[in-house]
């Protein structure tokens, strides 16, 4: 993949006024040093969205939006960061000092996009001259409208060496001809509806085609190219874009004529994958674009197997603020037909009752068991086939301690065991800072262990330190557990640390206060009190940063009141 240097993006960014590039997508007025205007990326009728041209920065007080000018691009125009960097430049008459691979060469792409461009416009020309096409075009219910929406085409049989004769070797590299033994070159594609597949600038780099018969293979893509990697690719996602300034919910789909005959019916925000299954590019790039995904899947066991090879794809990538949906089809339906049956208002009715991705994974996993889970070898069955799934995210992701309580809860057991058996630990999972209390293991302690650790070597500390009265209201895991601590040692200011643990003792936190008190341990006195408020410090960064992603959240959903609204502009400051 392209090689930007980072001396011309520095260089770029600074020639770039980001007030001047908003302003070209988004009309703003001035409001004393800065620029306001009504957010473009969730509805609102008071503007909120302030670009600072001191700063060179943006960012929105109701959804909490923000970055740079190229930072910008890539939320607005849903692209990714080398396409960003392209857009910026072009408008600033720069051009990119690209390094890239052998492989992709800038001598090597060029002529590739533009005879895939040309191959475009000649389907899209014998699509015109064929009624057999078209019929069959009509026969799905397709308007020309869509049609030409989707740049479809035909390919009557093999002529694109003889339309192209001086580029032979581009179009065999582009895959667009197949090379015999002999030497004898033929068309890839022939009596074949014609359908681009497009990168998420909007150019061709490869084609689907589909037969207007029922001769094999039904469906059939361009190889991998240079252009072409199937596995980073999603069909109609350009589309989306193009058809959706703002993109609520993406719906992903397993063939491109779904995709069609969706948009057909009013539905313009689907996309498939293009003959592989879901993977973790696809998924990134999913949730760049879209923090709502619903994938659909056949309801039968090839499906359901897809399916699940997908919640192992997600779950080390999905994080707080993002949803993810399955939606199984009836057996013998695929979109296209059941959209066809059922119209679209019934549809998206399906779609919007879909189940959700904790509800699936814990429907599938009792499926998997195959035993009573309330009893011990169904619930040990049970956690052995979580836990990889769940140990895949990482253990500041907030989704992966929401599914280890519903776990919990499902099995009837204490959620500290359950991490406990998971990875040895069971205080609490949160995102973890790293402390000198253990750094000669380079392992990682979050700010509950360190304070709770820090007491039990220096009890004094609960005294001497300035603790917050509403640090019990923090919505962290294990500050219940800190609190305990802090109010037993402030009532028995000469316990030792057998002492807390003994007073522990019968209570659900015994066993993980002897794992703590057992770890190494090398922080002095005197270095004890700085250690124990800078954790402190750090505890209350983050709760103020769950703060704030619980009313970012909420913003991108519902209108945030004008208390919530001050109370996030008080958090960002």
């Amino acid at each position: 993949m392209p090689r930007i240097p980072e001396a011309f993006i520095n260089e770029l960014v600074s020639r770039s006024d980001i007030v001047e590039v908003i302003e070209s997508h988004v009309p703003l007025k001035k409001s004393a040093r800065d620029y306001m205007a009504c957010c473009p990326f969730h509805t609102e009728k008071t503007p909120s969205f302030s670009v600072s041209a001191e700063k060179q920065f943006y960012h929105c007080f109701g959804c909490g939006a923000h970055g740079t000018v190229l930072g910008f691009l890539m939320e607005y125009l849903h692209l990714d960061f080398v396409s960003a960097v392209e857009h910026l430049a072009a408008r600033y008459g720069l051009i990119l000092p690209i390094s890239t691979s052998l492989e992709e060469t800038v001598e090597t792409t060029k002529p590739l996009y533009e005879i895939l461009q040309k191959c475009e416009t000649f389907y899209r020309h014998q699509l015109k001259q064929s009624e057999e096409a078209i019929s069959y075009l009509k026969s799905r219910g397709l308007t020309g409208e869509i049609a030409k929406h989707f740049a479809l085409g035909y390919s009557a049989s093999s002529r694109l060496l003889s339309q192209f004769r001086d580029e032979k070797q581009v179009l065999l590299t582009s895959g667009m001809l197949i090379q015999q033994d002999d030497g004898n070159c033929y068309d890839r594609f022939r009596q074949r509806i014609m359908i681009p597949i497009r990168d998420q600038r909007g150019r061709t780099i490869a084609f689907g085609g589909r037969v207007l018969g029922d001769a094999k293979p039904k469906y059939l893509n361009s190889p991998e190219t240079p252009l072409f990697h199937k596995r980073r690719e999603l069909f109609g996602l350009y589309e989306v874009k193009k058809a959706l300034r703002h993109i609520s919910r993406i719906l992903v789909v397993e063939g491109y004529m779904d995709v069609i005959a969706l948009a057909q019916h009013g539905i313009s925000n689907a996309v498939a994958t293009l003959g592989t299954s879901v993977t973790a590019e696809h998924v990134r790039k999913l949730f760049r674009v879209c923090q709502d995904v619903v994938f659909c899947f056949d309801g039968d066991e090839a499906g359901r197997r897809a399916a699940w090879r997908t919640v192992s794809v997600i779950l080390p990538l999905i994080d707080q603020g993002q949803q993810v949906r399955f939606l199984f089809l009836p057996e013998g339906e695929d979109p296209d037909s059941w959209v066809h049956r059922l119209g679209e208002k019934k549809f998206l009715q399906a779609v919007d009752s879909s189940k959700l991705l904790s509800e699936y994974f814990f429907e599938e996993l009792i499926s998997q068991s195959g035993v009573d889970v309330q009893g011990a070898d169904g619930k040990a069955r049970f956690i052995a086939l979580a836990k990889p799934l769940i140990m895949s995210m990482s253990e500041d992701n907030v989704f992966r301690g929401i599914l280890t309580e519903m776990l919990a809860k499902k099995l009837n057991v204490n959620v500290n065991d359950l991490w406990n058996w998971f990875d040895g630990s069971s205080v609490e999972k949160i995102p973890e800072e790293r402390s000198e209390i253990n750094a000669s293991k380079n392992k990682i302690n979050s700010p509950v262990r360190t304070l709770i650790i820090l007491l039990l070597h220096y009890p004094d500390l609960a005294s001497s330190a300035d603790i917050e009265k509403d640090i019990s209201t923090y919505s962290i895991k294990g500050v219940s557990l800190l609190c305990d601590v802090l109010e037993l040692l402030k009532h028995n200011k000469s316990l030792s640390s057998q002492g807390v643990i003994d007073n522990f003792i019968g209570t659900e936190y015994d066993q993980s206060l002897v794992k703590l008190l057992k770890q190494p341990f090398f922080v002095t006195q005197e270095g004890a009190k700085n250690e124990f408020i800078g954790a402190l410090n750090k505890l209350k960064e983050q709760q103020r940063d769950w703060q704030i992603q619980q009313l970012q959240n909420k913003a991108r959903t519902e209108k945030l009141s004008d208390i919530e609204k001050q109370k996030l502009r008080d958090l960002l400051k």
